[in-house]
């Protein structure tokens, strides 16, 4: 609405589409592959039964519950997560003796966030000129983020929803970076990766957290911590589809019918997340040929897209006469050419 309102239907039509895309090929395959590895690592289940079963449970009480349920589980899911999470952190800084026992084990280039400009994942000219444009994009402009935001009781609960939220970011260090080094230590240990050669297979990386629980935690407790990794996929899933539904219905199905009654929206609404879900779940043989781990399958899309779209937005901001003909053309172009 802030995009029609600034520029004109198109740019927002535009903007939509984009939105469903990224959830489409990135946001909820990218959830369902990892869903498949973690259950596929743990319990031999069949990948694609993993995928339905995950797809199943979430579209539930996403379709029957709507963005009230999306919230209450996820608050839910979140203790879960931060409860498992952190026992298997402290467990595995114990197991290798704890940062300077890491310190020691890994070359020193695992703790610096600034990689030389010759690399080919993370150079340091990408993570300062790039990726603050994703990271506001993402938190500022992405559906699935700003109607949690929207949905606040005032503008004070809103608020107090964003600091919050930036408090547990800092939470993922612990919690995710540190036990998958903890994981590349003990995977050497344990042969499955060569220390003096290691593997570039992405599989290896992509099943290291399951690995973890598996190799450290005591039989008794893989439950709760296999409940924690698949609650956080699952928050994942229901945000997505939420905000798919949300912007399918509202931004171009209600502007093809306006005459539509609430009740029929709602019923489009679900209609959305299962087509969504079946277009992704078509997508999940794809993943795998890209050759790539998953963390630089879910990020390299929305650096391709965020740019444009984080521009179209400062420049609603900035500019006292933004042209709808300039915004579209700024949009549709700086996306081929972030594709190109």
């Amino acid at each position: 609405e802030y995009i029609e309102r600034r520029y004109n239907k198109g740019c927002r039509t535009l903007l939509v589409c984009l939105s469903l895309v990224l959830y489409i090929f990135t946001k909820i395959s990218a959830t369902l592959f990892a869903g498949q590895v973690v259950l596929a690592t743990t319990s031999h289940l069949n990948p694609w039964a993993s995928a339905a079963l995950m797809i199943v449970g979430t579209a539930a009480y996403t379709t029957l519950g709507g963005l009230s349920a999306v919230v209450y589980t996820e608050a839910m899911q979140t203790v879960v997560l931060l409860v498992g999470g952190g026992i298997l952190a402290a467990v595995g800084f114990n197991a290798v003796g704890g940062v300077e026992g890491l310190r020691g084990r890994l070359d020193d280039s695992f703790f610096h966030l600034f990689r030389p400009v010759t690399d080919e994942d993370f150079p340091w000219t990408g993570f300062v000129f790039g990726y603050y444009c994703m990271s506001l994009w993402y938190w500022g402009c992405d559906q699935a983020i700003v109607q949690r935001a929207l949905a606040a009781r005032d503008i004070r609960h809103g608020r107090a929803g964003a600091v919050i939220t930036s408090l547990l970011k800092a939470l993922p260090v612990f919690l995710m970076v540190f036990p998958g080094m903890i994981a590349r230590v003990l995977m050497e240990d344990a042969g499955v990766i060569d220390r003096e050669d290691p593997t570039d297979d992405p599989a290896v990386y992509d099943r290291a957290y399951p690995w973890l629980i598996l190799r450290l935690m005591p039989e008794h407790t893989h439950g709760l911590l296999l409940a924690a990794i698949l609650s956080s996929l699952m928050s994942s899933l229901a945000s997505v589809f939420n905000s798919s539904a949300t912007l399918f219905t509202m931004d171009i199905y209600r502007a093809w019918r306006p005459a539509s009654t609430e009740r029929h929206l709602v019923w489009v609404g679900r209609v959305c997340v299962v087509v969504v879900a079946a277009l992704s779940l078509a997508w999940l043989p794809v993943i795998p040929l890209f050759g790539a781990n998953l963390f630089l399958y879910i990020q390299t899309p929305p650096a391709f897209l965020a740019p444009s779209i984080f521009a179209l937005f400062v420049w609603g901001m900035a500019s006292t006469r933004p042209t709808g003909r300039g915004g579209y053309a700024a949009l549709l172009y700086g996306t081929v050419l972030g594709l190109s």
